[in-house]
């Protein structure tokens, strides 16, 4: 109850009970002792954040270990989408070594008109269209970013497709246009 009260001592104590037991539990699934404290220190900032959610007649031993354990679902879908990201990277630049220099110039273009499709949103839109495609955040972590609802980024998702479509079908060749749009929108 102190605790939800936002008493200071009350949580020092509640650190001191349960930290040793957090690390030993995250060690079990976590190897780098860096990440591992990173994990304790966001889990009891999450528990001073949130302790008006404290229900008196819970064990706060379980709010702590509920609260980790969500933390490391981050920490591991943060790790698995930067695996991803740098395999792709290096796909990329297997692949660009295998280009002739026909293909370079033709992957140079496809770059240039997808930059000026994408530079002809607005500047929201823009910004969500190149959270969500190109550093491949959620919709739901990017409302939470931008302090947005979901169903706003959906529809500003969804513009953006529809403008950049209907940017590359008036101003670029119709084959083209289409290969770019099946990559846009994949």
């Amino acid at each position: 109850e102190q605790l939800r009260q936002g008493c200071h001592k009350a949580f020092v104590q509640v650190y001191s009970d349960n930290s040793t037991l957090l690390y030993h539990f995250i060690k079990k699934y976590v190897k780098d002792p860096d990440c591992i404290d990173d994990l304790i220190h966001d889990t009891f900032f999450n528990l001073w954040k949130y302790r008006h959610n404290i229900k008196s007649n819970h064990n706060i031993e379980h709010y702590i270990f509920r609260i980790a354990r969500n933390n490391m679902y981050k920490f591991f879908k943060e790790e698995l989408r930067i695996a991803e990201i740098k395999l792709a990277q290096e796909h990329r630049q297997d692949h660009n070594k295998s280009l002739s220099v026909e293909d370079l110039y033709v992957d140079g273009e496809f770059t240039h008109i997808y930059t000026q499709a994408v530079n002809q949103l607005p500047p929201q839109r823009q910004k969500i269209f190149k959270l969500c495609r190109e550093e491949g955040l959620s919709h739901k972590e990017i409302a939470d970013l931008l302090n947005v609802s979901t169903n706003t980024v959906k529809e500003h998702m969804s513009l953006a497709l529809k403008t950049i479509r209907t940017y590359l079908t008036k101003e670029h060749d119709l084959i083209l246009s289409i290969m770019l749009i099946a990559l846009i929108e994949q």
